[in-house]
């Protein structure tokens, strides 16, 4: 596809049309990859928020420990 405007040349939307073929191929397999990424992206999500409140548990019950450690009979 040097010159499109000349007439000895192949026809030219052969070439586009094998050009056409690969960028969906290529196009397909991007959109396969994303909702795994997305996937995954929740996982990550969902296990930081576990986390978090496992830390903040683990803060409630060493803020108890202390309190009855001290002799308090309230929570603060």
């Amino acid at each position: 596809m040097s010159n499109a405007d000349n007439e000895n040349e192949p026809l030219p939307f052969q070439s586009l049309a094998a050009i056409t073929t690969r960028l969906l191929e290529s196009g397909s397999t991007k959109n396969e990859k994303r909702p795994t990424d997305r996937a995954d992206e929740q996982r990550s999500e969902q296990r930081e928020e576990r986390q978090r409140e496992y830390v903040k548990q683990r803060l409630r019950e060493l803020s108890a420990f202390e309190r009855r450690a001290r002799g308090d009979k309230k929570p603060r």
